[in-house]
This record gives C-alpha cells, structure tokens and sequence, in this order.
C-alpha cells in the first residue's frame, strides 16, 4: 500500500475504523494512527510515535533540528488520506499525516483479523 518503497504500509480496518501502520525497510515499526470519522488518532508504538502530526495532534520536534523539505516523501495516500514522510537535519523523521476529504463519514474499510493478508507492501 505504501507510495515508497522507502517504507512499507500496512491498512486495515475494524468496526469502521481504519488503522495505518509505517513500517521502515528493515521491519521497525516507526508510526501508527487511526481514523475514525476524519479524525486521526495517533496510537503510541513505533519509535517515532511522538513524531507524527495530525490535525488533531502536533508532533514533537526538537527544537534544533531543522526540517530537510526538499527531501519529503509522500508514503501513503488513498482518497481520504495523506502521510508524509519529512527527514530532520538530526536524524530524525516526522511524519504528517492529513485527511484529503472534507467529509466526514468513515472510509469504507473491510474487517481483517489478519493485517497481512487484508494488506500488501512495497518490495
């Protein structure tokens, strides 16, 4: 699902919520979040789970640490939703994530009980 073969997406859905997972190449899990209703809720795991921006939810940047734009990356995007991926000059990346819909009914997603099968990811 991801736009990146930087990273790997994983989506699923339960109970018309749908959760968004951010793996890196190497299998870590770097940010998680849901969205219910056009509100996206960060879920804290991944190691760059205080680094996510949402409408809701700012993330934690440290304050010398200067964002490298011109290298940002689109992730993920499908009809209701956008993430970023912006590389800080520490090392760091902080991710944002939007919704590209002004609706505010749940996206259609499918109950999955088995994120891999309901998703699938770059090489």
């Amino acid at each position: 699902m991801s736009a990146s073969t930087h990273w790997h997406v994983y989506v699923f859905g339960n109970d018309g919520v749908q959760y968004v997972q951010v793996n890196d190449r190497y299998g870590n899990v770097r940010v998680a979040f849901a969205n219910v209703d056009g509100q996206l809720l960060v879920l804290p795991m991944g190691r760059d789970a205080r680094r996510i921006s949402t409408p809701q939810q700012t993330a934690v940047i440290s304050s010398v640490a200067v964002p490298l734009t011109s290298y940002t990356e689109t992730v993920y995007r499908d009809g209701t939703l956008q993430l970023s991926a912006v590389p800080m000059s520490d090392g760091t990346t902080v991710f944002n994530a939007t919704t590209t819909t002004t609706t505010t009914s749940s996206p259609t997603v499918t109950p999955c009980d088995d994120p891999e099968e309901c998703s699938s990811h770059s090489p």
